[in-house]
């Protein structure tokens, strides 16, 4: 079995993990031509797609750029006839114990840290793939969390 996590941010990335908890393969947004060949392969038993969206503090370029990235994730997920769940940020960061507060997050214990999220979720990847400590990058780290989330919910499904 085969899960997929797509984080479709400018900065996003995309990552495959197995039903075991194996990363296999992971890669940046901006290298599309890999996710696409990938989706053109094996259908997944559960993809999931970070349900952001734009908002009022980004620019105008920088909402309309976002805002592509999404709609062609989505479309080429639905041109290839691949199922998908849309996933808000909060769901799937609750399930690590990690909530986001504009820049900031928050750890279970409540203790405020103010580094960069991105750096938070590259931290949090590693310490889930300690030995795939060279493949987690701040494009991917976010898509790891999210195709493990994946695999962590078809279980729950599953009754596994």
């Amino acid at each position: 079995m085969i899960f997929m996590g797509i984080d479709p941010g400018a900065s996003g990335g995309w990552a495959i993990v197995t039903d075991d908890g194996c990363l296999i393969r992971c890669g940046k947004l901006a290298e599309f031509h890999k996710l696409v060949r990938e989706l053109s392969g094996p259908k997944y038993d559960c993809i999931v797609l970070e349900d952001v969206h734009s908002t009022p503090q980004m620019g105008v370029k920088s909402a309309y750029t976002f805002g592509y990235n999404v709609g062609i994730v989505r479309g080429h997920l639905d041109a290839l006839k691949q199922s998908y769940r849309l996933v808000p940020p909060q769901t799937w960061q609750r399930e690590y114990g990690l909530i986001i507060k504009g820049r900031k997050m928050l750890e279970k214990n409540g203790k405020r840290k103010s580094d960069d999220k991105k750096k938070l979720t590259k931290a949090k990847a590693i310490a889930m793939y300690p030995h795939e400590k060279s493949r987690i990058t701040h494009a991917t780290a976010d898509a790891i969390l999210l195709a493990e989330y994946a695999r962590r919910l078809w279980m729950k499904e599953a009754g596994r």
